[in-house]
């Protein structure tokens, strides 16, 4: 019989479908903080339910969505992904965990912004994020 335990970590599943404030003339809004439960130290992201939906009504618009990820030493990488008309997007979640260099993820902030003086777009950004 094995003296180590079946599961190492204690692990909990989140789906995350949280509104992304989108900020005007070319600002962005309130950012979106996705962070570790209580009891948890790190994010990992399911790759395959990872992204953005952007909605209502495009009158020239611009959308320009950020997400910034911290790692556990406080560094941070950003990505943006830009639409001008509704529809979904992904973000490579595998392209993400490969760029880590074996950092841990501490934290996910999304941030929208258009370039117009008013919106009627809204952007929802989905994460299924599995937490250690």
């Amino acid at each position: 019989m094995s003296e180590y335990p079946l599961h190492r970590y204690k692990r909990t599943r989140t789906d995350n479908a949280s509104s992304v404030e989108v900020g005007l003339s070319d600002t962005y809004g309130a950012e979106t903080v996705i962070d570790p439960s209580s009891g948890f130290s790190r994010i990992l992201l399911n790759p395959y339910n990872f992204g953005c939906v952007w909605g209502g009504t495009f009158n020239g618009d611009t959308i320009t969505v950020r997400l910034t990820v911290t790692y556990d030493d406080d560094s941070t990488t950003e990505h943006t992904s830009i639409k001008t008309s509704a529809g979904a997007a992904y973000w490579d979640a595998y392209g993400l965990r490969n760029m880590t260099n074996n950092k841990s993820i501490k934290q996910l902030s999304v941030a929208a912004k258009t370039d117009q003086a008013s919106t009627s777009v809204t952007v929802i950004v989905r994460m299924v994020t599995s937490q250690e």
